[in-house]
């Protein structure tokens, strides 16, 4: 079965989808759902990234309901093309704590994602404070979250921070950063991880081109296998552009898998 693998329920302080509401739309497109509800601990001020993992919790953080006990709630949903995740948000100075949520017995899937670089929340002050190459510290970021968290499963959302670039190339182009793009690379590749396709960008052509470069140079580059996620928090962003990310997949020669211990879509 095709899974939507990126998929936030009313779990998420982001999200307004009921889980029957995701299992039963994504059914509808012959798509089954993986939910990947949020947990993201931060630093109580941008910018203190100091790497330990006592480090002051925020008021701020951006987590799931119920938390402490994930995936018990979701446990009642999961059956037949409909598995229990989580999204934990990279972070250095939380290594410990992710971990601990991203391994817990009786999860289907784990996929870390950036959405802090050095303390510094993309999709609100990294780009005022960085003062150097934005796009080239958040892939030697990404890498380095890669090599520190080896409990995931898949990368998520490579280009989150073409959402909320105000530079006037938004995409983050494999040509511009080859040597950073291949060491990223090179350390999911060593570690069997996939790299997500996500659908959020799908639909700008510019994002896909771009996309579907930086997936040829996975490929290449020794990367094996990718999920394909939506990211909704929205019903009706479930399931969106999923057959245009399995070509783009199929094109690319990458093997989408569902879950953990990378179990192959029988479509693939």
């Amino acid at each position: 079965m095709r899974i939507d693998s990126h998929v936030h329920s009313s779990l998420s302080p982001d999200s307004s989808i009921e889980p029957t509401d995701a299992i039963r739309l994504l059914a509808r497109e012959g798509l089954g759902c993986c939910f990947t509800d949020h947990v993201d601990y931060v630093v109580h001020e941008a910018g203190q990234d100091t790497g330990a993992d006592d480090a002051p919790r925020a008021e701020a953080d951006f987590i799931m309901r119920n938390h402490e006990s994930h995936p018990l709630e979701l446990l009642k949903y999961r059956g037949e093309g409909v598995f229990i995740g989580v999204e934990v948000g990279l972070n250095r100075a939380f290594l410990q704590a992710n971990e601990e949520i991203g391994s817990r017995e009786g999860l289907d899937y784990t996929v870390g994602s950036v959405h802090y670089v050095d303390g510094w929340g993309i999709h609100d002050n990294y780009f005022k404070n960085y003062r150097g190459d934005h796009y080239r510290r958040m892939l030697e970021y990404a890498r380095e979250m890669v090599e520190l968290n080896g409990y995931i499963d898949s990368l998520g959302h490579i280009d989150y921070i073409s959402r909320y670039s105000p530079l006037a190339e938004k995409n983050v182009l494999y040509s511009n950063y080859p040597d950073e793009y291949d060491a990223l690379f090179a350390a999911l590749a060593s570690r069997d991880m996939a790299l997500e396709i996500n659908t959020q960008r799908f639909g700008d052509p510019k994002a896909e081109a771009c996309a579907y470069q930086v997936y040829k140079r996975f490929r290449a580059r020794g990367g094996r296998f990718v999920t394909i996620g939506s990211d909704a928090h929205t019903h009706r962003e479930l399931g969106r552009y999923y057959k245009r990310a399995l070509k783009m997949a199929r094109e690319t020669g990458l093997s989408v898998v569902c879950h953990r211990g990378h179990i192959p879509q029988k479509s693939n």
